[in-house]
């Protein structure tokens, strides 16, 4: 795997950053299985707000995850760049992974946090 040059750290953590919103991700899961779609209706499928899903869609937009095109009086979303999609199977398929694991031994202990002693 390569590694990220510094100068590239401040962009990737930008897009994820992005991405760690449950609400734009629930706006690209719906996106994913529509192909495309006006704001009304992701919000009403993502189960959120108009203005919301408005907002959190035009970041997506401003960042090229997301691209938007008119049709008649409404604005329709799809995704832009295909890898918002590998990514988000890559980081889904590791958290199903880690669901089955947990869900087979019961839940990992949790860690200690490191004790440290005034000399």
């Amino acid at each position: 795997m390569a590694v990220v040059p510094r100068t590239l750290l401040a962009e990737v953590a930008r897009l994820f950053s992005l991405l760690s919103d449950e609400t734009r991700l629930r706006l690209l899961s719906e996106l994913h299985e529509s192909g495309e779609a006006s704001v009304g209706d992701l919000a009403a499928r993502s189960e959120i707000g108009l203005a919301n899903a408005s907002q959190h869609l035009n970041r997506l937009a401003a960042a090229g995850l997301v691209g938007r095109r008119r049709s008649g009086k409404s604005v329709l979303y799809r995704i832009a760049d295909p890898r918002v999609e590998e990514l988000c199977a890559i980081v889904c398929a590791g958290v199903q992974e880690r669901a089955q694991a947990i869900a087979a031994v019961g839940e990992p202990p949790r860690r200690r946090r490191a004790q440290t002693s005034a000399a």
